[in-house]
């Protein structure tokens, strides 16, 4: 059974935003989640236009952020369009595009089997929010989603504000660049996020 959220999606920014915020807004949510029972944040629009042939409208950053909350969030990854290309893919359906949807890591953290939601946890000074998901294992999923409409950043994430034991990670890596994250005992720094776009972060305990 899935809770959907009032309000359709749209390839809008200020669409993905309202469904965040609206899951956001009701805590309770997140501990109703679980096996069987998934906040349903609508359809999925990273690259469906492109496969239409309709005008895009949201960027690559957009749509990397779209893809991780839903993978934080433990949202049904719903896509309305054939990713085969048998419309067939027009010339904007790019391997960026394909390589979203079809991150093998990002759809783990997902489908992840002991099946909690994550939440927001911290919102820091440059417009940056922090979302933490727990995953089978002991393993941690970090997102930290640039709101900023304007601001390029580096983001800083203290384990404090992520609920994460001081010495108690063996290897943080970065789902979308596929690379380790330099971290120390009281964190971790993600260098350059821009605007709108997400880092999200797999974090191994020791």
């Amino acid at each position: 059974m899935n809770q959907c959220i009032q309000q359709d999606n749209a390839d809008r920014w200020d669409s993905f935003t309202y469904h965040i915020d609206d899951n956001n807004a009701f805590p309770a949510r997140a501990d109703a989640a679980g096996p069987g029972y998934w906040n349903d944040l609508d359809l999925l629009m990273v690259g469906y236009k492109q496969l239409k042939a309709w005008e895009p409208r949201q960027s690559l950053p957009e749509y990397r952020s779209q893809y991780s909350l839903f993978a934080i969030l433990a949202a049904p990854l719903i896509f309305s369009a054939d990713i085969r290309g048998t419309n067939p893919p027009t010339n904007s359906w790019t391997d960026e595009l394909a390589a979203v949807l079809l991150n093998r890591e990002v759809i783990a953290v997902s489908q992840d089997r002991l099946g909690r939601q994550g939440r927001l946890v911290k919102t820091l000074a440059n417009e940056v929010e922090l979302y933490v998901r727990e995953l089978a294992g002991g393993v941690m999923a970090i997102a930290a989603l640039n709101r900023g409409d304007a601001n390029t950043t580096d983001v800083a994430i203290s384990w404090a504000d992520v609920g994460v034991r001081s010495g108690g990670i063996r290897a943080v890596s970065d789902l979308w660049a596929n690379t380790a994250v330099p971290f120390t005992v009281t964190g971790c720094v993600v260098a350059v996020l821009a605007t709108h776009d997400t880092a999200l972060l797999r974090l191994e305990p020791v």
